[in-house]
């Protein structure tokens, strides 16, 4: 049983590796590799790209693949087998979206936006890794969801810690699109949270342009309206995909790219017309007021020749943001984004790159669910008849009761979303083990009873 239980810890582990963001692809033929914890200028990249791309590797850093939208290339940066057409864009903010399927570690879809027009189309495609040895194959091209839809597109994961929630924007309204995505697939019919102006984009397409992105815990949405010179900041509910309180953050330029600390209290924004400037906003100011006159500018570019453009902006796997600009061959960084004003340090050309980057960075999402195993054997019928937990979620503290006939010594160890540990505890002798919330933090985790003889998994919400 000894062996089982560590076989169990080391899968169980495995399972929460985030590293499907470790291979970015973007620009013009260049990359870069995070895979030894610093990124590493790629130089075999296939991909011509302005703005809007996207790119997925699996949990252990290996790239699968790369798109801009309309073309899929594999592994090995050969075209993905049927993967052309996709009707993404060259000119599109976030020209594609790859989103898991979850329970599913072959299947994945491409979410693709075109660039500002009147009949631009919201569309997926499936890719199916299990075809060409592991190289994959589109197997599903250019299903149609929505129309008209502006250039933004996003998704975070729902608070079940597997499901996913995809937002997309009405070109004509301004209302954002919630779309679910589960192991049952995607639901065509959206929730529709209307965003009164001067929040919508309006009818000028230009006002179409500019990055959303969500926070990394799930909380807050925000999106850079480039032709209102303003970006709109609400809450988010990955609970139920309700997105309220909206608020406009009013600028004096064009912002394009946005994008949350990890730590999710700091919201920056890049702005594309000269001089390139990178803001910050303190999200725990309080008030929509106080948010916007925390703003700080951290860097402002040159107002004279050689003029700097803005780009998007980036969270990485290290989190730190990454800073593109139209036709250097570097990224900017932004060290340590959670740290008010310059103490963030930011860093200009501090990431040289085998070729010159565009407006856009790869489109991620932030938090991943595991494809297969633990998730699927959290399944609330099966825990119920080992185990109960009461109550879950919880805001104070829970009870775990579970079979302990033998008065076993058990162990007890919490997990995060990440694989990290974040609480343990020793020498359980009862049947009854209570977690208390000043352990932990709101979201989700997943824990583990071990004895000698005994595993038991589960999942806590902590509200």
């Amino acid at each position: 049983m000894r062996n089982l239980t560590l076989f169990l810890l080391i899968t169980f582990n495995s399972s929460f590796a985030q590293n499907q963001n470790n291979n970015w692809y973007f620009g013009e033929y260049t990359g870069v590799d995070f895979n030894s914890g610093a990124p590493v200028t790629i130089n075999n990249s296939v991909m011509l790209q302005n703005e809007g791309c996207a790119s997925i590797s699996d949990t252990s850093g290996n790239l699968l693949f790369y798109t801009d939208g309309i073309t899929v290339w594999n592994s090995i940066n050969s075209q993905m087998q049927q993967g052309f057409g996709l009707l993404g864009h060259n000119s599109s903010t976030q020209s594609a979206l790859i989103v898991p399927k979850p329970l599913n570690c072959d299947r994945y879809y491409i979410f693709t936006v075109f660039a500002e027009d009147t009949i631009t189309p919201l569309c997926y495609s499936t890719v199916d890794m299990t075809y060409n040895g592991g190289l994959g194959r589109v197997v599903s091209k250019n299903n149609l969801l929505y129309s008209p839809i502006a250039e933004r597109l996003n998704a975070t994961l729902k608070s079940n810690g597997r499901d996913y929630w995809v937002v997309a924007q009405d070109a004509d309204s301004g209302s954002f699109l919630v779309y679910s995505v589960s192991p049952t697939g995607i639901n065509p019919t959206p929730q529709i949270f209307s965003t009164s102006s001067p929040v919508s984009p309006g009818p000028s397409y230009v006002n179409l342009r500019g990055e959303l992105k969500f926070s990394s815990n799930g909380s807050k949405i925000a999106y850079a309206n480039y032709g209102q010179s303003h970006c709109v900041l609400c809450d988010f509910d990955n609970s139920n995909g309700n997105i309220s309180n909206c608020f406009t953050i009013n600028q004096s330029a064009a912002p394009y790219g946005i994008e949350f600390s990890s730590d999710n209290s700091k919201l920056y924004v890049s702005f594309v017309n000269v001089p390139f400037t990178l803001i910050q906003y303190d999200l725990l100011a309080g008030s929509p007021t106080a948010i916007q006159n925390s703003a700080q500018v951290i860097y402002l570019a040159n107002t004279s020749p050689p003029y700097q453009y803005g780009g998007a902006l980036q969270l990485g796997p290290d989190n730190k943001i990454y800073v593109n600009r139209i036709a250097k061959h570097s990224l900017g960084v932004i060290n340590q984004p959670n740290l008010s004003g310059n103490l963030c340090n930011y860093v200009d050309s501090a990431i040289f790159l085998s070729n010159r980057c565009q407006l856009g960075l790869p489109n991620c999402i932030k938090q991943y669910s595991p494809c297969s195993g633990l998730i699927s054997s959290l399944d609330e019928s099966i825990q119920s008849s080992r185990f109960k937990i009461y109550p879950n979620p919880f805001s104070y503290f829970t009870n775990i009761t579970f079979p302990n006939k033998q008065s076993e010594l058990f162990s007890l160890i919490v997990y995060d979303v990440n694989g990290q540990v974040i609480l343990k505890k020793d020498e359980i002798h009862s049947n009854e083990v209570q977690i208390n919330k000043e352990f932990l933090y709101q979201g989700i985790f997943f824990f583990q009873l071990i004895s000698e003889n005994e595993i038991y998994c589960g999942k806590l919400i902590v509200e």
